[in-house]
C-alpha cells in the first residue's frame, strides 16, 4: 500500500522502488520492505522504509526504526531517510552525514520529502492534498486504543488515568482543528520536522494551557504524560480529523472503546444508538425546550439531540449559514442557561 504511495503521493518511479531489497551485508538473508534510489540502475539508495502491519506495539514499533536505521548506515545501503510505515502511524529520519548515527531526536522529519526534494516543516495543512481526513468508525475506534495503549504503557498508568489524559489530548487536537486559519496554512497539532519530544511537548502543553484559559472549566488538571509519549500519541492521531468526522461515527466509536473496560470495571452500560436516535425522534424536541438526561454517560441522548436541532434547522435556513448556526446553538446555549438558573 505504501509503495503506491510512494508513486501516486510522492512522485517517485515505480523503477526505482525496490521490494524485499537485500541487505548489503556479510550474511545476504536480511532484507529492507522498501528502498527509493536515486538512479535507475538502482546502484544509489536514497530512502529505506520498513513497512509494519497497522496496531504494532509501540515496543514493535521502535524495534522496526532501529531495523530501519541499521539499514540506513553507512555500512549498508548509505540512504539519506529512513522510516517505519505501520499503517498511518509514521516516522521518517534525516539520516544524512550531518547527525550522528545514533540520532533519534533531531533529525526526525515531519513526512519523507517528495520527488527528491527538501523535507517539509509540516506534512498536514489546511485543504491541501495532505488535509486531515475524517475517518470511519473502525479507524477511529483503532486510533482511539492505539492512543491509549500508549498511555497505559502496560502499567505506567490505570486505563481510567490514560483515558483522561487521552481526552485531554483530543480536547488540544479539536480546538486546533477549529482554529481559524487560512487554506495552505499548517496544523499545530502533529509532528514538526527537526523537533525534538521535548518541543513537540512543549508546543503541545503550550495550546493546553491556552485552551484551559478560553475554557477554565473543561479541564483543571495539566498534561501528565512525558515527552516521549506525547510524541507518540501525535503521531498515532496527527493525520485523523475529529472536525470531519461525523457525530455518530464519534459517538459509536467512542462507545465501543469505552465499553470493554467501563463495562468490566464499573458496571457501566450504554444504550444502542439506534434506540437513542428512535426515543429523539418520538421526543421531537423543539428550539425553546430543554433536554434533561440524569443519567447522561456518555452524553448519548443529548449528543443526539443537538444533531437533531442542528438538522431541523436546515428546513429553515440554509446549511453552515450563520442563521443556521444561532438557530440549533441558541437551542443548546439557551438549555444550559435554564438549567443554570434553576428552570425546568
Amino acid at each position: 500500500e505504501f509503495w503506491a504511495e510512494l508513486i501516486y503521493r510522492y512522485g517517485y518511479e515505480p523503477a526505482r522502488i525496490g521490494v524485499e531489497v537485500t541487505v548489503p551485508d556479510r550474511t545476504p538473508v536480511d532484507r529492507a520492505d522498501l528502498v527509493i534510489f536515486k538512479d535507475d540502475e538502482r546502484k544509489h539508495p536514497y530512502a529505506v522504509i520498513e513497512c509494519k502491519r497497522d496496531g504494532i506495539t509501540d515496543a514493535e514499533f521502535e524495534q522496526a526504526v532501529e531495523q530501519a536505521c541499521g539499514n540506513g548506515t553507512w555500512a549498508k545501503f548509505r540512504a539519506s531517510y529512513v522510516g517505519v510505515v505501520a499503517g498511518p502511524t509514521r516516522r521518517f529520519l534525516d539520516f544524512s552525514p550531518k547527525y550522528g548515527v545514533l540520532e533519534r531526536e533531531a533529525n526526525i522529519i515531519a513526512d519523507i520529502p517528495k520527488q527528491y526534494g527538501k523535507p517539509e516543516e509540516w506534512r498536514f495543512r489546511k485543504d491541501t492534498d495532505d488535509d486531515i481526513q475524517a475517518v470511519n468508525k473502525e479507524t477511529l475506534i483503532k486510533t482511539i486504543k492505539k492512543c491509549h495503549q500508549t498511555l497505559w504503557g502496560g502499567g505506567r498508568l490505570s486505563p481510567p488515568n490514560a483515558f483522561g489524559e487521552l481526552a485531554k489530548l483530543i480536547f488540544v487536537k479539536i480546538r486546533d482543528e477549529h482554529a481559524p486559519r487560512k487554506a495552505g496554512e499548517a496544523y499545530e497539532f502533529q509532528i514538526k520536522t527537526h523537533e525534538s519530544s521535548t518541543k513537540l511537548a512543549e508546543r503541545i502543553r503550550g495550546l493546553y494551557e491556552e485552551a484551559k484559559k478560553q475554557e477554565p472549566d473543561v479541564f483543571t488538571d495539566t498534561i501528565r504524560i512525558d515527552d516521549a509519549t506525547l510524541r507518540t500519541v501525535v503521531a498515532h492521531m496527527e493525520w485523523v480529523s475529529f472536525n470531519k468526522t461525523d457525530l455518530d461515527t464519534k459517538g459509536v466509536a467512542f462507545e465501543q472503546f469505552m465499553d470493554g473496560f467501563f463495562k468490566g470495571d464499573f458496571g457501566q452500560y450504554f444504550t444502542p444508538r439506534e434506540i437513542i436516535e428512535f426515543a429523539v425522534q418520538m421526543m421531537d424536541p423543539k428550539d425553546d425546550e430543554l433536554v434533561l438526561d440524569p443519567a447522561c454517560g456518555s452524553g448519548g441522548f443529548l449528543l443526539h439531540a443537538l444533531d437533531y436541532m442542528r438538522e431541523k434547522g436546515k428546513e429553515f435556513y440554509q446549511d453552515k449559514s450563520n442563521e443556521h448556526y444561532r438557530y440549533w446553538h441558541a437551542f443548546s446555549g439557551g438549555a444550559y442557561r435554564k438549567k443554570e438558573s434553576g428552570s425546568s
